[in-house]
């Protein structure tokens, strides 16, 4: 999900810059019309070219809104994964203090450094110093 949204950011972003390029063009056609003499044409010519400048800035307005609602989106992706790793990591941390399993080499976080630490503040808090120091000689050897 990430690379399509990515993908949809770098198509946004292109086309923006895609209209600023065409804004700049339309700019140096106004620049050389304006040296012509008054006429009904020239207005005509700035008008269209004005014109399409606007449309162009408009869609760019359209085209960032789009960039930051998909910015946001990554955003809250990104967040939802963290958030269901750490529930995970929560749901794994109860199953071993309620011992429906043990936590040897054969649990999947055996070799995680960040779920000992919270296995260990776990321990601690309860009073369970047996276990935290069990749990730091782990640690060491991990690290």
């Amino acid at each position: 999900m990430d690379l399509m949204l990515k993908s949809a950011l770098e198509s946004l972003n292109s086309k923006v810059v895609e209209n600023l390029e065409l804004v700049r063009e339309n700019d140096k056609e106004i620049d050389l019309l304006a040296q012509l003499p008054e006429s009904d044409s020239k207005s005509k010519l700035l008008r269209e070219r004005y014109s399409i400048n606007k449309k162009l800035l408009y869609r760019n307005i359209e085209h960032l809104d789009a960039q930051l609602r998909v910015a946001k989106a990554m955003e809250n992706n990104r967040f939802l994964k963290v958030n269901i790793k750490q529930t995970q990591d929560v749901d794994l941390l109860q199953e071993i203090v309620k011992g429906e399993v043990s936590f040897n080499e054969m649990h999947p976080k055996f070799n995680d450094t960040k779920f000992i630490n919270m296995l260990i503040e776990y321990h601690r808090h309860n009073d369970e110093f047996e276990e935290c120091v069990k749990l730091k000689k782990h640690l060491k050897v991990l690290v």
